[in-house]
């Protein structure tokens, strides 16, 4: 199966096999649409899809109950197992799935992206219960949901062997590990110069056990657990999580921190180094305040975290945040995933230049923000996801000439 072929509207159930319980994917690279993968064994690996050297496009697809399970040295994948698979999952769900490691997701020298999709409630067992990434995988995860997860190291994800995925606008809440990292456990390869970048990520309500019978010392990391590298939070929100918020290890371990709002910061409820390992602040940019938020872990009006996140930072020659102008609200980012807009705006959808009517002015005036990268007007933002691009053009002038 090549690109040209798509998969639409099919579930996919109760399948059996020792690899690719519900579909199998070799050389393969179809586009699946508004699929369900459910309820599917793997003797081996892979108990909903296992895709090998396959570029596969996966978009409104559901991938739950699954189960690959072969003791702890082996059963990959509860959800899927990725193997040279460099797959696009987009507006998706991977959930309740179960495997000795990457209950959710299992990915070996595989970097696919991940954008708009909720991986909750699986159980990884051994390592990552949301996500595993080994064996030089470094995924692109965008507008993630990581929740409840659970395994033994990396409740929500675990990463190790040269593997470091890039974080953005990533959510993970509500994770569990019985070692360490609650919600993320992360394992850097020695003398790598690769690094760990965390933009706009919001960690909160994850915990690890502690004092374990017959333990010198408690689980730690409840938030974030760092080993033998370098960890850049950036416009992150990090509340809220048991034991700490952060614990690193390891002499090469370096943690550098701006723009972010870290519970306890300065105590040892919030970031505990280890050994010789090194903590940056930036100047007076962090805090430790409460970050008010909603249920939804949406920010309140008033909370500290409106406004205080950076647009622009370079970090050793490396541009790591470079955020347009048009795509946030007021004079600067939010920290945390999700900016904060009023809940009653004060403008009429359309009406871009504010003069009562919607007409060919506003397109004119709509077109000039965009190509300047003025500041966001959500009076223009007609798709209403947070962004003024061609595509709010071309619905206001559709507008227009509806007469609408």
């Amino acid at each position: 199966m090549d690109t040209s072929t798509v998969i639409d509207g099919f579930r996919i159930t109760n399948g059996y096999a020792n690899y690719g319980g519900g579909l199998y994917l070799n050389n393969s690279s179809p586009s699946l649409i508004n699929i369900v993968i459910n309820s599917n064994t793997a003797g081996s690996e892979g108990g909903g899809v296992y895709c090998d050297n396959s570029q596969a496009s996966f978009d409104s697809v559901i991938i739950d109950g699954n189960i690959s399970f072969e003791g702890l040295n082996g059963g990959y994948g509860g959800g899927m197992y990725l193997k040279y698979s460099n797959i696009i999952f987009l507006n998706g769900k991977i959930s309740n799935n179960l495997g000795s490691g990457g209950g959710g997701v299992y990915l070996s020298n595989s970097s696919p992206t991940f954008e708009n999709t909720l991986i909750e409630n699986n159980n990884g067992m051994a390592y990552g219960g949301g996500i595993y990434c080994h064996n030089y995988s470094s995924p692109i995860l965008y507008k993630l949901i990581i929740k409840d997860n659970i395994a033994n190291a990396g409740g929500g994800i675990k990463c190790s062997g040269n593997s470091y995925p890039i974080l953005t606008n990533v959510e993970i809440i509500g994770n569990y590990a019985y070692g360490r990292g609650g919600g993320a456990n992360f394992q850097h390869s020695l003398n790598s110069p690769s690094s760990f970048n965390l933009v706009n990520v919001t960690i909160s309500d994850n915990s690890t056990q502690q004092d374990l019978e017959g333990s010198e010392e408690s689980m730690g990391g409840g938030g974030i657990w760092n080993v033998d590298g370098e960890l850049n939070l950036i416009n992150c929100i990090i509340w809220n999580n048991f034991p700490q918020q952060i614990e690193s290890k390891g002499d090469a371990s370096s943690i550098n921190i701006s723009h972010s709002d870290i519970g306890g910061l300065f105590d040892q409820t919030g970031i505990v180094i280890n050994d010789d390992g090194i903590l940056f602040l930036d100047g007076l940019t962090n805090f430790g305040t409460d970050p008010l938020f909603n249920g939804d872990f949406t920010l309140q009006d008033g909370s500290p975290c409106i406004d205080a996140g950076t647009a622009y930072l370079e970090w050793e020659g490396e541009i790591i945040v470079d955020i347009p102008h048009n795509s946030y609200y007021g004079q600067a980012p939010d920290m945390g995933v999700y900016e904060w807009y009023p809940e009653d705006p004060e403008y009429e959808l359309g009406d871009f230049n504010a003069d009562g009517s919607i007409n060919v002015l506003d397109v004119v005036a709509l077109v000039a923000n965009i190509l300047s990268a003025g500041e966001y007007n959500p009076a223009g933002d007609l798709m209403e996801d947070g962004v003024l691009n061609v595509l709010d053009i071309v619905a206001l002038v559709n507008i227009i000439l509806g007469g609408g």
